[in-house]
């Protein structure tokens, strides 16, 4: 399994079973083509497993974006893997909140939210998809005294979106995130 390489952090495949061209993300693959987008350091491992799983061409995104498998059974003695690096989804978020500001500072509740919020801004695995839900879910597990998360907006390009679906090519990231807080003083 790629994924399971030491050089690599992420691996996606998107195969076209068609005997037709198909569009993917942007992207033209040939009848019966894969698409091989990875994140890390690619090496010639990742042909071979390729090699060892499918007799397929590989898609061409850059002459040198390829690794190589070399075996005497494959014209030419090799059987080349081309591939491409993930891309990004960039997206950004809006936080409701309310807090008592007798038992913790909005600086606080916002650190802590910044903390759990962190991996979404720097992650290096896929996810097809990501919800207002899961972010609430995320930021709901700091329970910090008296903060109560009403709302999370999404937005991709400035556009507010209820959930994003993120294709196999990218790999999703949080660019900015605006909190909008009340103060329940003693509530």
């Amino acid at each position: 399994d790629i994924k399971a390489l030491q050089t690599i952090f992420e691996c996606n495949c998107v195969f076209n079973p068609l005997n037709s061209s198909a569009v993917y993300d942007g992207i033209t693959l040939g009848p019966k083509e894969l698409l091989v987008i990875i994140t890390g350091v690619p090496t010639d491992e990742i042909a071979e497993i390729v090699a060892s799983r499918v007799c397929y061409a590989t898609h061409k995104v850059s002459d040198d974006n390829v690794v190589k498998y070399y075996n005497d059974l494959y014209i030419g003695g090799e059987y080349a893997v081309y591939f491409k690096y993930h891309d990004t989804y960039t997206y950004d978020i809006t936080v409701n909140y309310s807090y008592d500001s007798n038992k913790l500072k909005f600086a606080q509740v916002e650190s802590a939210f910044d903390l759990i919020l962190a991996k979404y801004k720097s992650t290096n695995r896929h996810v097809d998809a990501i919800t207002s839900f899961d972010l609430f879910n995320a930021l709901s597990s700091a329970k910090l005294a008296n903060v109560i998360v009403k709302d999370i907006g999404m937005a991709v390009g400035g556009v507010a979106v209820p959930f994003i679906t993120i294709p196999k090519t990218r790999l999703p990231r949080l660019v900015s995130v605006t909190y909008v807080r009340t103060d329940v003083v003693g509530g």
